[in-house]
């Protein structure tokens, strides 16, 4: 089977489970299943991420994904640079402009920044998005971690950039009853999601 097949294959069957699912939730393993269709994940020493095709494609559309949500923290976090100097690294990596050592202190010392937590629902909404950038420089310096892949989300105490911005826009969780999310703004994101993934064919 062609890339391109399998990359349709994998987008087609999500579409498929957001409708079914009455949460309208893409579940992680259809997300790893759709990252793994772009190609294989190769890294070198230090576990740094190789460039290759797949890579590109899954930083493009985690790129994409952070960006959407990037308004929220604008508005309610706007005395904060994180996500900005996050989104300002990804670029730097990439065009080799600072090195995977420095990166990396970098996004160690930003996820550090985010612990302190908002002190409202708006200001804790908002950083998720933070959190989703600073991911996104990880899978800058590691690609995207596939590993277990029948793994959910609610069994984590830890989410990758896709579930921390579908929090931000569906404003909350399918899997927490106490902050569910809305289904038809989940449904939206999901969608929108992986159109773009289908545009990157």
């Amino acid at each position: 089977m062609s890339r391109t097949q399998q990359i349709k294959n994998a987008i087609h069957n999500a579409r498929i489970s957001i409708e079914k699912r009455q949460d309208h939730h893409l579940i992680l393993p259809l997300r790893k299943a759709l990252w793994l269709s772009f190609g294989p994940i190769e890294t070198a020493e230090k576990d740094r991420a190789i460039k290759t095709e797949g890579y590109e494609c899954r930083v493009e559309l985690a790129l994409h994904t952070c960006k959407k949500v990037l308004p929220v923290w604008n508005e309610h976090l706007s005395d904060s640079d994180i996500a900005d100097r996050a989104l300002k690294a990804v670029d730097d990596y990439l065009n080799e402009k600072i090195t995977f050592e420095d990166a990396n202190k970098l996004a160690n010392t930003l996820m550090g920044g985010l612990q302190n937590g908002g002190e409202n629902d708006d200001e804790r909404r908002a950083m998720l998005v933070g959190y989703a950038c600073v991911d996104l420089l990880y899978i800058v310096l590691y690609d995207a971690f596939c590993d277990d892949i029948e793994e959910l989300d609610e069994e984590l105490d830890e989410w990758d950039y896709s579930m921390y911005a579908a929090g931000v826009f569906s404003n909350g969780y399918p899997f927490l009853e106490e902050r569910a999310s809305d289904p038809d703004k989940l449904r939206e994101f999901w969608l929108d999601y992986l159109n773009e993934a289908e545009a990157l064919i």
